[in-house]
């Protein structure tokens, strides 16, 4: 079976990826990210993401995460944001291509 991001696991380096067996724009793979109300302040963003990324930096949680095969990214809040919006508008043009609904 195929990985399903845009590059090589490290962890298991001799397993292609989707877009390596020809399928280039294939990427699809599961993220996590902190989220606040949009109310929230900027104080309490900020000091959310200075807590995550300082637990990014534990070298205890750094080792977890690579045991259990996670890739660290720790981007800013914007940048998630951003991600974020992507994510949305990707999989609504794909749920409207398909016509996918629930059942």
């Amino acid at each position: 079976m195929p990985f399903g991001g845009a590059r090589v696991y490290a962890p298991v380096p001799d397993v292609p990826t989707v877009a390596e067996l020809g399928h280039p724009d294939f990427n699809v793979v599961s993220w996590i990210g902190a989220f606040l109300p949009a109310s929230a302040s900027d104080a309490a963003v900020q000091r959310l993401h200075g807590a995550l990324a300082k637990a990014l930096q534990n070298s205890t949680v750094r080792a977890r995460m690579a045991d259990i095969g996670v890739i660290r990214v720790g981007s800013s809040p914007q940048e998630l944001s951003d991600f974020t919006k992507a994510e949305v508008k990707r999989w609504a043009e794909v749920i409207a291509k398909y016509k996918i609904q629930q059942d």
